[in-house]
């Protein structure tokens, strides 16, 4: 999956460009226990990797659930970022609960190593399609390489509570917002794009 996944980069947004990509809480394989997905770690987990690159000022890019720590990111260090760029972002996390929950997909508060391994295979087969049955069952496994059924819930937990509405306003840089449309998720993108000053809304919708 990760090399499938990285075969797309490199020829649109990053043409030309130095992409400095990172593993994100809970999408590696470095700390696959870890509970801690607060605003505060992930700017640590940023800035480490700033720092290990020697970079002092940066494009930075948001997708999905990363989008509420880019937000957050951005408004508070406009010194480092020069663009900001959010693909499908949101800023209240629960807002896409009902999604979610429209295919079955609660989180369990127990689960078995042979129950995780069936949750994460539906979970990768409603996100790809299934009819990609090798990739949703590399997907599945890079979820299960990446966490374990704690940290996923740990994970759950925050989006909960993830709240990043007060600081759309408040953000400085040049934005660019990329909506693709879905019928599986809400067009949650439209709002952050209406909140934030003079950011910029590419849709794949025709017209």
């Amino acid at each position: 999956f990760r090399e499938y996944h990285r075969s797309r980069t490199g020829g649109g947004l990053g043409r030309g460009m130095q992409v400095v990509r990172y593993d994100a809480r809970g999408t590696g394989l470095s700390d696959k226990s870890a509970i801690d997905f607060s605003i505060e770690a992930q700017t640590r987990d940023l800035e480490a990797v700033l720092d290990a690159v020697g970079l002092e000022r940066f494009v930075l890019f948001g997708r999905t659930h990363g989008s509420p720590f880019a937000i957050t990111y951005a408004a508070l260090h406009p010194e480092r970022v020069s663009h900001l760029v959010l693909s499908n972002p949101h800023a209240r996390s629960r807002d896409l609960r009902p999604a979610f929950e429209s295919f079955g997909l609660r989180v369990p508060d127990e689960m078995t190593n042979s129950q995780w391994e069936g949750y994460t295979r539906i979970v990768a087969n409603n996100i790809v399609g299934f009819s990609r049955p090798e990739v949703s069952s590399l997907l599945a496994k890079n979820y299960r390489d990446s966490m374990t059924p704690g940290s996923f819930r740990a994970f759950h937990a925050w989006r909960e509570v993830v709240d990043v509405s007060d600081l759309l306003p408040t953000v400085r840089v040049p934005t660019l917002v990329l909506s693709r449309r879905s019928d599986l998720r809400p067009p949650l993108e439209l709002d952050v794009a209406a909140a934030i000053p003079n950011a910029v809304l590419v849709s794949n919708e025709p017209g």
